[in-house]
Order: C-alpha cells, then structure tokens, then sequence
C-alpha cells in the first residue's frame, strides 16, 4: 500500500543524519546493512507496496537486531531500533514506536555508546508527531542531565528547500561532536504548531509581488500547503488534492500554496501547466523557521477560524477532514 508519510520519515533519517556526529564504520559490516534498507525504504515511497512488503523489511530489521545482539554491536542495536520506531510511527503506530525508543533508552542509558542520542531526538520527534510540546522539553533536559550530552544548541539556516542546504555553523567544534540538541529544538518547534493551536500569521508575496496573507481567506477552512515541484509525494498526490480543490471549492474551501522553492517563476509556470488554480506565493523563510519546516514537503489544514486541525494530509484523508470541517 501506498505511504504517503514514508517520505517525511526519509527526510527525517536524512536530517539527523546532518544533525549528528559521523560514527567510525564497524568491521562487522552491519552499518551497511542499515543503509541498504533505508535506501529501500526510499524506493518504497515512491510507489504501491502491499502490506507484506511492508512487512518483509521489518523482518529484516528484526533479524539484524539479532545479529547486531548476537556480535555484541550495541551502537547497532540502537540504530536498528530507531529505524524501526521510524516506520512504526509513519505506519500509524506512535505509541509502539515510543515503546521500542523508551525500552532502548532504559536498556542502554548508562551506556557510553553515540548513537543513544539519536534516541533522544526519536523520542522528541514522536512528542513532536503528538503536539506535545512540553514532552519534548522533558527528553531535553533529560539529555542535558545524562552523560550522553553533546554541548550548545547550534543555530542554523537554509533547509528550506531542495535546492536551499542545511548549514549548521560549528566553530571550534571538534569532529566528534554533534549538534543533538539543534535536532530535538526543531521538533519543540514542530510540537508548537500541532493540531489544536492557531497557525502562525504572516505575510508572502505571489508573482505579481501583491501582499498574501490568512487574513485574505478569513472565514474558510484552508490548507496551506508547503510544496516544491520536485518532491514525490506532492507531485503523486496532486490529481486527488486538485480532485478535492474542485469538488469544495464552492463550499468554502481554499488552498493556498506556499513555494519553497527559489525561483516563483518556476512554480508558477508548473502551476500553471498542470491545472493549478489556487492562489500560490513564496513561503517567508520567517514562517518556515517559525514552524520548522526543513526542505520537506508538509500541509496544514486550517479551520474557519485559523486554528490548525490537521496535518501531512494526503488522499482520502484529506478528503475526509475538509468535508468534516466544512459541516462544522
């Protein structure tokens, strides 16, 4: 079955990835197990996989936390633990994945191993999913109060777009280091912005340089939906969302597109090539920051009232959630 989630997941590893310190390879050769299958678990997003595909990668993942167990690798436990907390969470089971992490995270905590810290910031993720800001604040200060503690939160910039890196400035950090903390300050970024809060106001710019804003769709139920023409999951789910554009519209529902790419004339012209009509501006590097979006493609349905009540809505769930929204 199709994920349309996975994507995120992917982004997710990748981020991390950036975020924290380079391991040593082990001669064991299980860090290259790990890479197999999360490259293809990328494959798997981009197309229809049934249940037992699924399932057979999680099969794998189990068999190498045998052997990792087995050979005495406990960094690659770990690792292998939070891939599978990752596809756990983008399959719909939170409460499982933060099982799996908070058993890793007793099990190993007095440890002295490098990968526990992508523990914690699993962990602040799945508070982040849940809009549990006050969570993810708590696995921070935990982290700063064990002796897997990593230093400052590092400031950052770019990761906005595909085109747009990440850049995390490390002056005078040694090479082993790792900006952890920078990792879980997004996700307390993200929890902010959950279902249940009001969406952050702001000011873009479409093509014409004329000033969009919510304001402009007070009363509607909107998603504000973040794109970028070269990413997958938004490219593969725009049939269903245009389908759904045309059958509300009329009821009062609206989009409105943000651009993360860089040039607006790019996306214009896509938009216009492919039967895009809702209004569309540049997303105000501001508001990306503010909600902690980094590069990856994401939505936000809004209510009447601008408060948000859902998000990463594709499909059939999108279409229920503006038809509930819209009866209310």
């Amino acid at each position: 079955m199709k994920n349309p989630y996975w994507g995120r997941v992917v982004c997710a590893l990748t981020v991390l990835t950036m975020l924290a310190a380079p391991m040593i390879a082990r001669a064991q050769g299980y860090s290259a197990r790990h890479h197999e299958i999360v490259s293809q678990l990328q494959i798997m997003a981009q197309g229809t996989f049934t249940e037992a595909e699924w399932n057979s990668v999680l099969d794998r993942l189990d068999q190498l936390l045998v052997d990792t167990r087995a050979a005495g690798d406990w960094d690659g436990v770990i690792e292998t633990q939070v891939i599978r907390a990752k596809v756990m969470a983008a399959r719909g089971n939170h409460a499982g994945a933060m099982a799996l992490m908070q058993g890793a995270l007793k099990e190993f905590r007095a440890q002295p191993l490098p990968a526990l810290k992508k523990v914690y910031v699993e962990i602040a993720s799945l508070y982040a999913r849940e809009g549990d800001e006050a969570g993810v604040k708590r696995i921070m200060d935990e982290f700063k109060s064990s002796p897997h503690y990593d230093g400052r939160t590092y400031s950052f910039s770019g990761g906005f777009g595909p085109n747009d890196p990440l850049v995390v400035p490390r002056p005078t950090v040694a090479i082993g280091d790792s900006v952890s903390m920078t990792a879980m300050e997004v996700q307390r970024k993200r929890a902010q912005h959950a279902p249940g809060t009001a969406f952050p106001d702001f000011n873009a710019l479409d093509a014409a340089g004329r000033s969009v804003s919510l304001r402009d769709f007070q009363g509607k139920v909107v998603l504000v939906d973040f794109w970028v023409e070269g990413w997958f999951i938004w490219r593969r789910d725009l049939p269903y969302r245009l389908g759904v554009y045309d059958r509300h519209r009329r009821n009062g529902f609206e989009v409105l597109g943000l651009y993360i790419g860089r040039d607006l004339a790019t996306g214009q012209s896509f938009a216009q090539a492919n039967g895009i009509t809702w209004p569309i501006a540049s997303a105000p590097r501001p508001l990306l920051h503010t909600l902690g979006i980094l590069g990856d493609s994401t939505n936000f349905l809004l209510d009447r009232n601008g408060m948000v009540i859902g998000r990463d809505l594709y499909g059939s769930d999108l279409e229920a959630a503006v038809r509930q929204a819209l009866s209310r």
